[in-house]
């Protein structure tokens, strides 16, 4: 078996609902790798999930994967938090083709030079909107008044400067190392039987 966690809410409705949750996030930037022959610790710059996210959005022949989830009549997004990054749909048909294409873009990643270069330039405009949002800089004043020391006190997107630092090696590396089955949950809720599910 893979390690997967599902768990599934079967249900009749017209709208039925997947969210694949990677137990990786913005306060993931410091860690060891249990099996790696060194014992180094891994020091990764502030917002490296939620680039990997925007990131993990782009298919290998350059298209978005939204296309694809588009095709069928589906909708698609993705958020990532402090402990985890989380993709979902919903859709009002095609639930096993959907399920189907957030598995495979989730657990596959392809990253180039250029598309980081133009994912930089993309999330540096979310980070300046971020600080012109009073909640955000409420929020994000809080955190660094309440914990002197912890990757929390950091913006989940990360600063202009540490996104600037990115490189594809670094987004190999933690796909390899959190993109795995194992490290996942998956929640579907629609008419899909359990075994159906699992099938995928």
């Amino acid at each position: 078996t893979s390690g997967l966690r599902i768990l599934v809410i079967p249900k009749q409705r017209s709208v039925s609902y997947a969210m694949l949750t990677v137990r990786f996030g913005a306060q993931d930037v410091c860690f060891r790798e249990e099996d790696a022959a060194s014992s180094k610790w891994q020091q990764l710059p502030d917002g490296i999930a939620h680039f990997m996210e925007h990131q993990m959005f782009t298919l290998a022949d350059g298209r978005d994967v939204s296309e694809l989830f588009s095709a069928i009549g589906a909708d698609v997004n993705a958020w990532t938090s402090c402990d985890k990054t989380s993709y979902l749909f919903q859709t009002t048909e095609h639930e096993r083709e959907a399920l189907e294409i957030l598995l495979r873009f989730v657990l596959s990643a392809t990253f180039t030079d250029a598309g980081i270069q133009k994912e930089q330039g993309i999330i540096a405009e979310e980070i300046r909107g971020d600080d012109d949002n009073p909640w955000e800089r409420v929020y994000q004043l809080s955190m660094r008044a309440m914990y002197q020391e912890h990757p929390i006190r950091q913006k989940i997107c990360g600063t202009e400067a540490s996104i600037a630092t990115i490189t594809k090696d670094m987004l190999s590396l933690c796909h390899r190392l959190f993109y795995r089955p194992d490290n996942m949950y998956l929640v579907f809720c629609g008419t899909m039987s359990p075994e159906e599910v699992v099938d995928r």
